[in-house]
């Protein structure tokens, strides 16, 4: 029986998100629901992140992307990779421990209200998995949140519904605005 794990409260990043976001990425729907592979579950990992999953330990799928790795305890993530798409690249399979890298298309990164373009348009990671009596399971790495542009548009305006103080209005306006821009623009990470 596996642990259930909590996340720490978000201190920016607390509220539940919407499940339901319109961005369409790679090659989501390749890979049966009920294959329990070792790129299934990265597949399966990557989306549900992609969604927000981890972006509150209230969203609804917190559960199911919790299923998918072995670490316990999420941290509190206050920064977010915002992404327009990910694919699978490789695989390497092996009886106990298989590894499955995954190319995302980085447009910028929220810290909180803060929304940032990045230099870096494309990150590799490698994540390795570990056989375990239930199936594969992610043993690392643990990244930051990868989210959708829809995911983090819900994100801020998440916050903004709760938001008093006018300046944090102010960034939270400018955060959306960004973002809508990128999500309009097909995914351009090119501030205005």
């Amino acid at each position: 029986m596996r642990n259930t794990r909590f996340c720490f409260p978000r201190p920016l990043l607390g509220i539940a998100l919407l499940s339901c976001f319109a961005s369409r990425v790679g090659a989501q729907s390749a890979i049966p629901a009920n294959d329990n592979s070792p790129a299934s579950v990265v597949q399966k990992y990557c989306k549900l992140d992609l969604d927000g999953a981890r972006l509150s330990s209230q969203n609804s799928n917190n559960d199911a992307i919790t299923a998918l790795a072995t670490w316990p305890i999420e941290p509190g993530w206050d920064t977010s990779v915002v992404v327009s798409a990910f694919e699978i690249v490789s695989k390497n399979i092996g009886p106990r421990e298989s590894s499955v890298t995954v190319r995302y298309i980085v447009l910028g990164k929220m810290f909180g209200a803060k929304v940032t373009p990045s230099q870096k348009q494309k990150e590799l990671v490698t994540f390795v998995l570990r056989k375990s009596h239930g199936g594969w399971l992610i043993e690392r790495p643990l990244i930051a949140p990868h989210v959708s542009v829809s995911a983090a548009i819900s994100a801020l305006h998440g916050l903004l519904d709760d938001e008093k103080d006018p300046e944090q209005i102010k960034r939270l306006n400018a955060g959306i605005d960004l973002l809508v821009r990128w999500k309009n623009g097909a995914g351009s990470s090119k501030a205005p």
